[in-house]
Formats: C-alpha cells, structure tokens, sequence
C-alpha cells in the first residue's frame, strides 16, 4: 500500500474513533435504552444482544453472552412441562414490565467512568436507575446498570449463574 493510501486509511480510522468519542454518555444511553425498551418479542427471555454489542463494555458483553448460553443449557435439561432456569423479562430492567418511557437523563463525568442518571416511568409508576460507563476504545459503553433499590444488573447475573441448573 502506498503511503499516501495508508495515510488515508488512518485518516479515516482516527475520524470514525473522533467520531465516536463525541457522542456523550447520555447519547450512548438513550441509543441503548431505545433498544432495550423495544426489543423484538422473541428476545425479552433469550436477547440477541447484537443491536447494542457497539454501546456495551467486553465485560457485561461477556457476562451478558454467559447468561444466554447458560439459560439455553438449563432450558435444554429441563424436563417436558417444567419451566427452566432463566430470567423471563427483559433483563436490563428490575421491574418485571420495564419502562414505557425514559423521561429525562442527568450525567456526571469524571475523567474515564460516567455516571447516567435515567428517569423512567410505566403509566404511574416512576423511578430512577443508575448507569454506569467508561471509555473503552474511543467511545463510552455501558458496564453496569445500578437500579434504583439497590440491586444491579450484574448482582443479577451473579445471582442467575449461582443457581444450579439441572433437573429436580
């Protein structure tokens, strides 16, 4: 490759990285919560996590992709007619219903890790949860959601993967 395309390339990969880093936390949480309020029916018990594999930080993708798969082996070894071990809402949500709307967003940064603070409400039920971001990359991403009774996201991913999973 010549250096003038080489120099071009990096160009455009450090304008894509400028890019990225623009977007602030708040940005980056109201993408990934459009789609976790919305996901396509099929997904609230098995997410495909693809639509916010870019806005999640390795570790929770991980963590995320390790829930999955270990719900897909308890459902595989459950007997005929049993529910099997799984968490059956959508899972970056404490109430079992989600949200029906985010209605405002406050954030704190300090230096590499952001905090975004979320208003939600369902019709009269409202609260506020709590996430948690750092710069991976160029680009804020989501490591943990702290909801507001005290629980979290990865408390609960914790709590699924300490429970055995296998036949009664």
């Amino acid at each position: 490759m010549t250096y003038i395309k080489k120099l071009l390339v990096l160009i455009l990969l450090g304008a894509s990285s400028i890019a990225c880093a623009e977007q602030s936390p708040s940005q980056v949480v109201a993408e990934f919560y459009h789609w976790a309020m919305h996901p396509a029916e099929n997904e609230l018990a098995m997410p495909d996590f693809d639509p916010v594999r870019p806005l999640v930080g390795k570790a929770l993708l991980r963590a995320l992709e390790t829930q999955r798969a270990y719900q897909h082996a308890c459902t595989r070894v459950a007997a005929a007619g049993d529910k099997p071990h799984m968490i059956d809402q959508n899972i970056f949500f404490l109430a079992a219903d989600g949200a029906k709307t985010l209605d405002a967003t406050v954030q704190t940064i300090t230096g590499n890790v952001a905090r975004v603070s979320i208003n939600f409400s369902d019709d009269d039920i409202h609260w506020t949860d709590t996430v948690l971001m750092q710069i991976e990359g160029a680009r804020w991403v989501v490591i943990d959601i702290d909801w507001q009774d005290g629980e979290s996201l990865t408390k609960r991913l914790a709590d699924f993967a300490n429970d055995k999973c296998a036949p009664q």
